[in-house]
């Protein structure tokens, strides 16, 4: 099974959505699901309303899709979703522990 990054996860659910600006107010709110989850945000939440997102789009990009069928696949996709996330702040606090062990401190850009 290949893992795929969150980021491309959010750009694979948006793959046909042309409209800029809301695949942008996805991007964001996904991310502050994110940040939510990284801060303490009871993981339940976050996935409730990361279904409520996923599926949104899903209507968008299918409206005639079946509601059932369409809330089974905006599950699937959030869990994997939720998955990627809590991968990604994992990832993020072992290198932040790993710098600080190191001495190395906050990396410059």
């Amino acid at each position: 099974m290949v893992k795929v990054s969150f980021q491309a996860k959010i750009l694979s659910l948006l793959s046909d959505v042309t409209d800029a600006s809301l695949r942008v107010q996805v991007m964001s709110t996904m991310n502050l699901f994110r940040d939510a989850l990284s801060r303490g945000v009871d993981e339940s939440e976050v996935l409730r309303d990361i279904i409520d997102v996923v599926y949104t789009v899903l209507d968008f990009k299918d409206p005639f899709l079946d509601p059932e069928a369409k809330r089974a696949k905006a599950e699937e996709i959030a869990r994997d979703l939720l998955r990627a996330m809590k991968m990604e702040i994992m990832h993020k606090r072992t290198l932040g522990r790993m710098r600080e062990r190191l001495g190395l401190g906050a990396p410059t850009i």
